[in-house]
């Protein structure tokens, strides 16, 4: 029988799948649009309905299997993070009955599963139970966002101090992170409690709609998620110009030039080593620093004009003989040791004695 079911599904399927939506008016294809989506929430209640029955039952377990999410993983062909998405859905549905019910009608999604099955969680569990016809009820009737906020409001009535308790781990939790790939490319991962990531969001989604209407004006091209990464790069350019005594930074490109090994290698100041199609963007802001070369170690010329903003002794140029090595605290600040005799360029290098 089961066969027999899945056998007519997969016809509907494909018969579906072979439908032109080119063929379709607009009102009919939004009409399918709707219709197939409303199904796939009631295959997700099915799909619930049929592992909590298989997981209950142990069936994963007669090939030898140690969970019931690597066998679903590996004969569904699916992730493990998903099968376990999978599962846990359909254990939370097991005392969710009328949340069940809706999902089963297309009413609600798996999303309002997830959003609901927060809420019976803890202590909320018991008042959930008396309560979850009326939150299903309220999430048919609000989108979602406005169904999320709902559901945020009746956890905190019903456990406030757990509210609180997980807000403090939300903020404990916080993290970020950025880390120099072996190509250069620096890779940004952050988690921020709800109040600092609200803020943060806003202003990346200000600053890339702002980038969006000058793309619009210029005929420029980039995707939303590269307006966004531009957005964080300028959301750091501006906090370093806003600084007390801040200038706008200035990436500094060093060229170095003359020996055919080395020709058109270029880095930033980081030493991160860039491709010369990447400096002809940054032309318009950017400091140059040119070093020539006359073979593989030996250089015989170094820009002298200042490229840095940041504190230098004596007012001498910035040169490669009037260089001096220091870590940053004594860069900051040089009085915190005794200063060593700065190294002269030979040309005015004393002659030796005998």
């Amino acid at each position: 029988m089961g066969t027999e079911l899945a056998d007519r599904l997969d016809t509907a399927v494909g018969d579906l799948l072979d439908l032109d939506p080119d063929m379709l008016s607009d009102g009919e294809l939004h009409e399918l649009v709707v219709a197939v989506q409303r199904q796939s929430h009631r295959l997700a209640a099915l799909r619930a309905q049929l592992i909590s029955a298989w997981d209950g039952r142990k069936v994963w377990a007669d090939d030898g299997s140690r969970t019931a999410a690597h066998r679903l993983s590996r004969e569904a062909s699916m992730a493990v993070g998903s099968a376990k998405v999978e599962l846990r859905r359909a254990r939370q549905l097991r005392s969710m009955p009328h949340t069940a019910t809706a999902l089963t009608s297309g009413a609600l999604s798996a999303d309002h599963v997830d959003l609901l099955a927060r809420a019976n969680h803890g202590a909320r569990t018991d008042l959930f139970a008396d309560h979850e016809a009326t939150l299903v009820e309220q999430c048919q009737l609000l989108r979602f966002p406005d169904a999320c906020r709902m559901v945020d409001y009746w956890r905190q009535y019903a456990d406030a101090q757990g509210t609180e308790d997980e807000a403090a781990r939300l903020h404990t939790g916080r993290y970020a992170a950025a880390a120099k790939t072996i190509d250069g490319v620096v890779d940004v991962r952050a988690l921020l409690d709800p109040v600092g990531g609200a803020a943060f969001k806003a202003e990346l989604d200000r600053l890339e709609r702002h980038l969006y209407l000058a793309d619009k004006h210029s005929g420029t091209v980039r995707t939303v998620a590269q307006r966004r990464a531009d957005a964080l790069v300028e959301m750091a350019q501006r906090s370093r110009t806003s600084a007390p005594g801040g200038l706008r930074p200035r990436p500094l490109i060093t060229i170095l030039v003359g020996e055919t090994s080395l020709a058109h290698v270029c880095e930033l100041a980081n030493g991160t080593v860039i491709a010369p199609g990447q400096v002809v963007p940054q032309l318009g802001e950017a400091d140059i620093e040119r070093v020539v070369f006359d073979g593989p170690d030996r250089v015989i010329a170094v820009s002298r004009r200042r490229r840095f903003t940041g504190p230098y002794a004596d007012g001498g140029e910035t040169s490669q003989e009037n260089a001096e090595i220091e870590c940053r605290p004594h860069n900051r600040d040089k009085t915190k040791h005794n200063k060593k005799p700065r190294r002269q360029p030979p040309d005015q290098r004393p002659p030796p004695t005998d």
